[in-house]
């Protein structure tokens, strides 16, 4: 859920999520931005997002390391920066 938003791209974004569950019927409905339910800016906003995902889920951050990225890349290369991933939904 982002922050702040146009609603013209976020019902794109939403239509484009709902295509894969078509017994669904939101892809019509306005997403919310946070902003209309916090005081809290961006970044606090961010912080606290993080944080409770690190309690839920019991994750830690950390850095990757040169062979983590080195296999990014080359998934990058080989499947998700390809046309037929990338158009792969009309």
């Amino acid at each position: 859920m982002p922050l702040s938003l146009e609603s013209t791209p976020s019902s794109e974004v939403v239509r484009v999520r709902v295509l894969a569950r078509p017994t669904r019927r939101s892809a019509e409905k306005a997403v919310s931005p946070l902003a209309w339910f916090t005081p809290l800016g961006c970044s606090e906003v961010a912080a606290r997002l993080r944080s409770h995902f690190q309690v839920r889920f019991q994750a830690a951050e950390s850095t990757l390391t040169a062979a983590e990225l080195d296999a990014a890349r080359g998934l990058v290369a080989s499947k998700y920066g390809t046309a037929a991933w990338i158009n792969r939904i009309p």
